[in-house]
């Protein structure tokens, strides 16, 4: 199952990172990825911040905005 879930992160990385670079001509910043990876595995913005040294606000304020900027519709997260 690991394997599976591992195969379908890999897909939805290159997915994303490709559309975002098609609409803004930039690829996901290491941190952006990092968010999108915790979000992709259910994390909160406390628990990702935990894990790579960051604050919550930061990421939801700040870099948690990649959603708003480089996607065609509305999408949140929540802390």
């Amino acid at each position: 199952m690991k394997s599976e879930l591992e195969f379908s992160w890999n897909k939805t990385k290159e997915s994303a990172d490709r559309i975002f670079a098609q609409n803004t001509g930039k690829y996901l910043s290491d941190i952006e990825m990092k968010v999108l990876q915790g979000s992709w595995e259910g994390k909160s913005y406390d628990e990702i911040a935990t894990t790579y040294g960051y604050s919550a606000e930061y990421l939801n304020k700040d870099v948690g905005k990649l959603w708003e900027k480089k996607l065609p519709r509305k999408i949140s997260k929540k802390l």
